[in-house]
């Protein structure tokens, strides 16, 4: 799917733009990078949101990303405890 660029003049510079599937990411082929919209929660708005994407996936904001290492953290200290409560503690 392609959408017009900016600037109404055909050129390769800015003529069209390659976008998404839904049509909410426009991909910048000049930076390497996507810009595109979602609806999503940030700073605790909910709301219609501008997202940087590159390589297909949107890069996640610091609030998603401590989510998610606070996640993985808390799993891996369930599993942790898991092997404790089986093996004991782990001594040096």
């Amino acid at each position: 799917m392609l959408a017009v660029g900016a600037n109404s003049q055909k050129s390769d510079r800015y003529g069209k733009a390659p976008i998404s599937e839904g049509g909410r990411m426009v991909w910048i082929p000049e930076i390497g990078l996507g810009i595109g919209c979602e609806q999503g929660i940030y700073d605790g708005w909910q709301r219609e949101w501008v997202y940087w994407y590159g390589a297909g996936k949107r890069y996640l904001t610091s609030q998603e990303r401590a989510n998610l290492e606070r996640q993985a953290r808390l799993e891996a200290e369930a599993l942790l405890q898991k092997y404790r409560d089986r093996f004991g503690d782990i001594s040096e």
